[in-house]
């Protein structure tokens, strides 16, 4: 399921049971500024303590608060 909400879920679900990920790869932009809106309501510093990337570049990823590196 390609949404926000299915990548804040899956984000949220995978650091509650590994908190020591230091690093986020996505599929979309979708899901790369989902994940970036749990990394951002956990408190987490990117690049400093999570880092997130991803392929399919969109103009989105590059106006959030901060930045996403995305691949085209």
């Amino acid at each position: 399921d390609l949404t926000y909400a299915s990548a804040i879920s899956a984000v949220d679900r995978h650091l509650t049971e590994h908190p020591e990920t230091d690093a986020i790869l996505t599929g979309s932009y979708v899901l790369a500024v989902g994940a970036l809106f749990e990394v951002n309501r956990r408190k987490l510093r990117l690049p400093k303590d999570i880092k997130i990337a991803g392929f399919d570049d969109h103009e989105l990823c590059s106006i959030v608060d901060p930045n996403i590196t995305m691949i085209y």
